[in-house]
């Protein structure tokens, strides 16, 4: 769904939660920020994971991990 495995965007400057990112790809990729948006995503920040009101800036890494399963 994202056409690979890493994105590379400059955030503008109205974008300063992971929320509001989702927002924005909502209307570039609908389908992937539906997907982003599962209950089991976990967002992370820096190798931080945190929730979708947490801070971002342009010059952080954010990652979306997708639910995971094994045993």
């Amino acid at each position: 769904m994202a056409g690979g495995r890493e994105q590379q965007k400059a955030l503008s400057k109205d974008i300063a939660s992971i929320g509001q990112l989702l927002a924005q790809l909502q209307q570039e990729n609908p389908m992937l920020a539906q997907a982003l948006q599962h209950v089991s995503t976990n967002y992370v920040v820096n190798q931080e994971i945190c929730h979708a009101d947490a801070p971002i800036k342009d010059t952080d890494e954010i990652a979306f991990l997708p639910p995971m399963s094994g045993g």
